[in-house]
């Protein structure tokens, strides 16, 4: 039987994200859950048109997550060996 401290139901990117800060708190033993296999058609950010942008409006809240979690996807890609981002230049233009 296995025993953990925290078990984390659903690996997309929430309970990913979630299962890897508190395995890097240590001390504790994480287990996550997935119903399906890792990358599968039912996580909201399968496919290659996730957009990551640092405009959000209005909402400065959005915005300053966005400028603060990019260097933690880099970090990730380093520790990992993997790509997490795909880098696009693009301008948006709305009315």
């Amino acid at each position: 039987m296995m025993e953990a401290d925290v078990c984390i139901i659903g690996a997309g990117v929430m309970g990913s994200a979630a299962a890897y800060w508190l395995s890097k708190a240590g001390g504790l033993k994480v287990v996550l859950v997935e119903r399906y296999s890792i990358g599968n058609d039912y996580y909201s950010s399968h496919d290659a048109n996730r957009v990551f942008r640092y405009s959000y409006g209005s909402d400065k809240l959005y915005t300053r997550m966005a400028v603060e979690a990019l260097p933690l996807w880099r970090n990730l890609e380093k520790e990992t060996g993997g790509r997490a981002t795909n880098p696009v230049r693009t301008i948006t233009r709305t009315e």
